[in-house]
């Protein structure tokens, strides 16, 4: 399941203004996916900054 580009940019900034929680519950609810896969997607999007 793809992302809007919208709700990946805040995901984003989030992610800029080290509000990584936010970021994981804003792919949760972009995605649909449990809290252990958004972390682990959120922990691998930051690191490729």
């Amino acid at each position: 399941m793809g992302i809007a580009p919208d709700a990946l940019a805040e995901i984003d900034r989030c992610l800029w203004s080290d509000r990584r929680a936010e970021a994981v519950r804003l792919y949760r609810e972009a995605t649909g996916h449990t809290a252990a896969q958004a972390k682990e997607w959120v922990e691998q999007r930051a690191a490729s900054y």
